[in-house]
């Protein structure tokens, strides 16, 4: 009798560490809910403009659009991924880019990655944050120290 209570226990303990094994791993990869900020010295119309272009030059699409009192763009964007042969939609892989101005001469970036499902391979996953502020950096005329 206890040793049925006893199997019984362990199954159920183990059925619950998958469960928690499988959602810890549905959330990972590539700073997943992370983002990075970086500060130019350069004002808000002037970022704005170099925000976008590096975007569409990274290949990304921009989603939507907000502009808040001329003080914050937020740019949502994505990189869609098609069924092979068939040119449908599979998926889409949306990130957040905000321009925020601090003051007349001092603007801040920030980027968010997507957060991809555990069933993304890493190999297909693309680092937003990464593209796009070395692209922020090339337009500027910025080094790279990466």
């Amino acid at each position: 009798m206890n040793f049925c209570k006893s199997n019984t226990s362990s199954l159920v303990l183990f059925v619950i560490a998958l469960f928690v094994v499988q959602s810890c791993g549905s959330s990972g990869g590539l700073g997943s809910g992370s983002q990075s900020v970086k500060e130019y010295s350069e004002s808000f119309s002037k970022m704005k403009e170099v925000v976008r272009n590096a975007v569409t030059g990274t290949n990304l699409n921009i989603d939507y659009v907000s502009e808040d009192d001329s003080e914050r763009l937020v740019l949502i964007v994505n990189q869609s991924r098609y069924i092979s042969g068939g040119g449908e939609t599979a998926q889409r892989e949306e990130g957040r880019v905000e321009v925020i101005k601090v003051d007349d001469n001092t603007t801040k970036v920030r980027v968010e990655n997507p957060d991809y499902h555990f069933s993304v391979p890493t190999h297909q996953r693309e680092d937003y944050q990464r593209k796009i502020f070395q692209r922020v950096d090339k337009i500027l005329g910025l080094n790279h120290d990466q």
